[in-house]
This record gives C-alpha cells, structure tokens and sequence, in this order.
C-alpha cells in the first residue's frame, strides 16, 4: 500500500512539473525589480521604483499609516523633501517613444524634454513643472526647491537666401554677419535658467 502512495505521489509530481509553462523572453521582460527605495524623515511613508527589464519605472508611494498606496508611471529620480510633506519625481518619455526617436535616428536635442511633478503627501495634489533638466532639495530644509529648468529653442528662421541667387553673388564677403557658430552657438544652445522655488508659498526666483 505504502508501495502505491509513493507511486501515486511521484505520477502527480511528474504530472503537475510537465504541465508548468515554459519561462520565455518576454516572462523575464516583465519581472520588475525593487529600487531606490526612500523612507521620509517623519516615517510615514516609503518610496521605491518597480524596474521591468524593458519599459517604463512605476514610482510606488506607499502611505505607512493609513496604508494607501499611489502609484506615478514613468519616473528616473524621485526623493522626499527633508520635512516629510512632499514627493518629487522626474517624469521622462514613454519608453516605446525614445526608441522609435532611437530608431529613426532622432538628435537628442530633439527629444521631449523631461517635468518634474511636486507631490503634496497629504491631499496627494500633483503640480507639473516642466522642460526641468535636473533638481536638488536641501539636506535640512524641506521647503525649498532649486532646479534648473531647460528654455525651448526658438523656432529657426525661414531661409530666404535662395529667392535671388544673383543678388547672393553679389554680395561682399564682409556684408555678411558675423557666423553663430562655435561656442556663441553652443551657449545659445545650452541656455538654461537656474530657479529656486518654495514648495510651500509657491514663490519662485530665477537666474539666467
């Protein structure tokens, strides 16, 4: 009898492991991993990331005491204000959309530019600020904000150079402005504006 249960007993292993599926390419993509994880300084709430292996982050925020749990798609970078009563993250481009830029060769000046959303932890109110290129809080104050925020290229100039090609030929070399190539044009490139913003009265001071 003991004989039979064994037997019965190794069937329906061999049975169950036969009919387990295949872990395959696509199974491994979605597992997520569990990163940067935050506590804030008053303990009332945890942060971390979920990571797939291909795809967007999903900020996690998870409120200790009422235990709600929120959740914001697409965050790089995210931390507490030292005080406990805010959140930020850094929302960049849909993974899917990067890659078609990727895959058409885009310029990376070209890019959507990444926001910054300011969460206020207790009504969970989302404020956007956008074209941010990156972003720090003070060690020791949790009402300040400085980060520096991006300006949008200015549109080119119609080129009109080539309605009269005689007049161009005519033209001295000397009459022509000076070129805005090199480090002017790279300056006018990278221009960027330094603001320092207070989380709590909304008040914001800018330096170019």
């Amino acid at each position: 009898m003991k004989h039979l249960l064994l037997l019965a007993g190794l069937f329906c292993s061999i049975s169950l492991f036969s009919q387990k599926k295949a872990i395959s390419i696509d199974d491994f993509n979605k597992w997520k991993r569990i990163e940067s994880t935050r506590i804030s300084t008053n303990g009332n709430y945890v942060m971390y990331k979920l990571s797939p292996e291909v795809g967007n982050k999903t900020l996690v925020l998870h409120n200790i005491k009422i235990e709600k749990i929120d959740t914001l798609k697409r965050v790089s970078t995210a931390d507490f204000a030292f005080n406990g009563h805010y959140a930020l993250a850094t929302v960049v481009t849909d993974h899917e959309q990067v890659r078609q830029l990727k895959f058409k060769k885009e310029k990376k000046e070209n890019y959507p530019k990444d926001s910054l959303y300011l969460i206020d932890l207790k009504t969970f109110n989302l404020q956007f600020l956008d074209l941010v290129k990156s972003w720090k809080t003070p060690e020791t104050n949790g009402d300040w904000l400085a980060y520096l925020r991006e300006e949008p290229l200015p549109e080119p100039e119609p080129d009109t150079s080539a309605n009269d090609s005689t007049e161009i030929l005519q033209e001295k070399e000397e009459d022509f402005p000076a070129s805005s190539s090199g480090a002017e044009a790279k300056k006018d490139k990278d221009t960027r504006t330094l603001v320092i913003y207070n989380l709590k009265t909304k008040e914001s001071f800018e330096y170019v």
